[in-house]
């Protein structure tokens, strides 16, 4: 109440509405040319900041009606040109009101031999590097792994499976890491009866290699490994022993101390037990009579190898026999693919 002594004129008046939007700082100085703000209401942006109203890390909004607001952000100067919810609300119900939202750097290590993507929201986002990124952003991460290689990815050092996103609400980084896990790999190939051929490969490199008889793999550190430069195709010939049937394995390992998978071809004796009364030709990689090489003597040669065996009764004998591991073999003069070991052997009758 007021007691009227002289001409009196009341006025009302108010400030209109603010609201304050403080970026909190979280690691390190977020400087006001970065700050990109704005109040959402059912997903409708209604307000966005003008720069003129920027002090520092806060964003002032006037004249706004009373309501309740959504605060979308980024920071434009890293790269986050997509305003992101924040989570954070924001009501104005009578002249002032203010609002802290959140942000924390975002670092990318990228492990040699892989490829670590990250990027805004989805996989179809905005890349990124090291940035600083307001909280409840929706970040994404995938990693590939070079060839030859695994590949693994951390978030804050615990595994994280790649090609997921996630919410950024502490400071993060996200690590890849590769390692090579994968052995070579040996293919055999018989070249002729006594040669095959070897080919190692491995999707980092081969750096060493063995050939012995035995069938226990051998330890990547022992001594008998033939080093080679490192490649990803090894490749070259050996000749076997053909005095004596053996089983020829062919290693191979890579720098990473991996050892391929046993693979192996087999020899087998060949053996000529010439009758008497008889002459028996055995000729070896030959499909007639008139090829491959005349074995004289017991020879060994790599399974799938083919033999020409034929038996003629000589002068004063006949009825000549030939025998293939104590089985009669009715056609004499045909091709036999070796699989074992094999003893042809020839008789015949003498005249009468």
């Amino acid at each position: 109440a007021h007691t009227i002594t002289a001409a009196t004129t009341f006025k009302s008046t108010a400030s209109p509405n603010e609201a304050t939007i403080t970026i909190k700082n979280n690691n390190s100085a977020w400087p006001s040319s970065g700050i990109n703000v704005a109040l959402y209401q059912n997903g409708t942006v209604k307000y966005a900041y003008s720069t003129a109203t920027v002090s520092g890390s806060t964003v002032k909004f006037s004249a706004i009606p009373n309501g309740t607001y959504q605060i979308y952000a980024s920071r434009t100067k890293s790269g986050l040109t997509t305003l992101a919810n924040t989570g954070k609300t924001v009501t104005i119900s009578n002249n002032n009101t203010t609002e802290t939202v959140d942000y924390y750097t975002l670092t990318k290590t990228e492990g040699a031999n892989t490829t670590l993507t990250v990027k805004l929201d989805s996989s179809s986002g905005t890349a990124l590097s090291t940035t600083q990124v307001l909280k409840n952003t929706t970040i994404y991460g995938a990693v590939t792994a070079a060839s030859g290689y695994t590949a693994n990815m951390t978030k804050n050092g615990a595994a994280f499976t790649s090609g997921s996103t996630f919410a950024i609400t502490e400071p993060t980084t996200l690590a890849s890491t590769a390692a090579d896990t994968t052995a070579p790999v040996v293919t055999i190939t018989r070249t002729d009866s006594n040669t095959f051929s070897w080919t190692a490969t491995d999707g980092v490199g081969v750096v060493g290699y063995i050939i012995n008889n035995d069938p226990t793999i051998p330890q990547a550190s022992v001594s008998e490994w033939t080093p080679v430069t490192s490649a990803t195709t090894v490749t070259d010939t050996y000749d076997i022993d053909t005095t004596a049937g053996k089983t020829y394995y062919v290693w191979a390992k890579d720098a990473a101390g991996n050892v391929s998978a046993k693979k192996s071809i087999a020899a087998y004796l060949v053996k000529k037990d010439q009758g008497d009364g008889t002459t028996l030709s055995i000729r070896i990689d030959a499909t007639s009579a008139t090829t491959g090489a005349p074995a004289n003597t017991n020879t060994a040669v790599l399974t799938g190898t083919s033999v020409w065996a034929s038996a003629t009764a000589n002068s004063g004998y006949h009825g000549v026999v030939l025998t293939k591991n104590g089985t009669v073999v009715t056609a004499s003069g045909a091709a036999h693919t070796i699989t074992a070991a094999t003893t042809f052997k020839s008789t015949a009758s003498p005249n009468e």
